[in-house]
């Protein structure tokens, strides 16, 4: 009879439930895999919020592009430039430079002004437009400068080449935000497009 009821006792010690070490360690466990379902649920939310941002960026430095090639490219016969300087003071186009002289493409041009503009001249071509979307603040900057293409070819730098080179407009537009994890430090992120216009009078054949 004894030796029946230690081996009962010894069944039921063996199909107990869980000790006190064992449930500690699963709440351990359980809380690691808890916390890193948490990080990548976070980081792939972060991740897809940065992605948006840059794809209005993208949207705002197309619109901003389209706006300066739509104008007009004749030359103001009191500035001897393209209208589309008309209104941008001295001051304000190298202030606007300083801002953006590190994106690409700001060194292979020279910056240009409507020697006529004052500081309280407007500008045909706005140096600057703040944009809010979905809560972002999109600053948009609109930069025109000069550029000399050489007739052999190659890029369009600052260097005037005379007869050999054909002076060309440069225009930049760059999209400033300062939001997201990885855009809220002082140089906050950025998204910028470029082309070049050829702002020379066509050449006037005569008929007779």
């Amino acid at each position: 009879m004894l030796i029946r009821i230690k081996t009962m006792t010894s069944r039921a010690r063996g199909e107990g439930g869980f000790s006190l070490i064992e449930v500690l360690v699963s709440v351990v466990i359980l809380g690691v895999l808890a916390t890193s379902s948490l990080y990548l649920t976070i980081g792939g939310l972060d991740s897809s919020e940065s992605q948006r941002r840059t794809n209005v960026a993208v949207t705002l430095a197309g619109s901003a592009m389209e706006s300066v090639v739509a104008r007009s490219t004749s030359v103001n016969a009191s500035t001897g430039l393209s209208a589309i300087y008309d209104g941008r003071s001295h001051a304000a186009t190298l202030a606007h430079w300083a801002i953006n002289d590190e994106i690409p493409g700001f060194d292979r041009m020279n910056p240009a002004w409507d020697a006529h503009a004052g500081g309280a001249t407007v500008a045909t071509v706005p140096f600057s437009e703040t944009i809010r979307v979905n809560g972002t603040d999109y600053t948009v900057e609109t930069m025109i400068g000069q550029c000399f293409q050489p007739t052999a070819g190659g890029h369009c730098t600052t260097d005037d080449l005379g007869s050999a080179s054909v002076e060309l407009t440069r225009v930049i537009t760059v999209v400033w935000w300062f939001a997201g994890s990885s855009c809220e430090t002082g140089t906050g992120c950025s998204y910028h497009t470029s082309t070049l216009i050829d702002t020379t009078p066509d050449v006037e054949w005569i008929a007779n």
